[in-house]
């Protein structure tokens, strides 16, 4: 090596520039560390906020049914109106919620597309418009039967009593003494 060469590795200006370079590595790694922390928590929220999706309105409509077996297994018609009134209440409040829980998917979805540089997604909203469609249904259904709580009862109706006869006939018995 000549001695200029050996000068150029030992000086400062070059120094400051393999620094430079060093600490510009470093800040592009942990960009994209941050960016790929981003991408997998947008995806652990993406896969709770959808497991949410499925289970909050399958819920509502379940505790709708056990309201309505409830109400119909009520004597005053006043308890069965607030009680269905109450289920057709929590039917259609449920609604924003899936609303804004699809909003949120599409959030992280957003940022999970960004992450791999594609452009935003249109969504689909057919899971969101089923359930609104049922939480619709059910609310409907309750509503009519608080109007109509006279329709609707657990009891059996009263009618005649069901009888069953039975005849025994007695035929020639026979008893051998030996």
């Amino acid at each position: 090596m000549t001695r200029q060469t050996v000068t150029l590795m030992n000086d400062p200006d070059f120094e400051a520039i393999k620094h430079e370079n060093a600490k510009e590595l470093e800040r592009i790694k942990w960009q994209f560390k941050k960016e790929e922390l981003s991408y997998l928590e947008a995806g652990h929220h993406l896969r709770s906020l959808n497991q949410q999706l499925w289970q909050v309105p399958s819920m509502v409509i379940a505790i709708t049914g056990g309201i309505w077996y409830g109400a119909a297994s009520m004597s005053g018609d006043l308890p069965k109106v607030l009680v269905l009134s109450f289920a057709a209440t929590v039917n259609i409040l449920t609604i924003p919620i899936i609303v804004r829980l699809r909003q949120l998917i599409k959030k992280h979805i957003n940022l999970q597309l960004a992450f791999n540089q594609q452009n935003d997604s249109k969504g689909n909203y057919t899971v969101i418009t089923c359930w609104i469609l049922l939480l619709l249904t059910a609310a409907c259904l309750s509503i009519a039967g608080a109007g109509n709580t006279e329709k609707i009862s657990t009891e059996n109706k009263k009618s005649e009593p069901h009888t069953t006869n039975n005849y025994l006939y007695l035929q020639k018995i026979e008893v051998f003494n030996k």
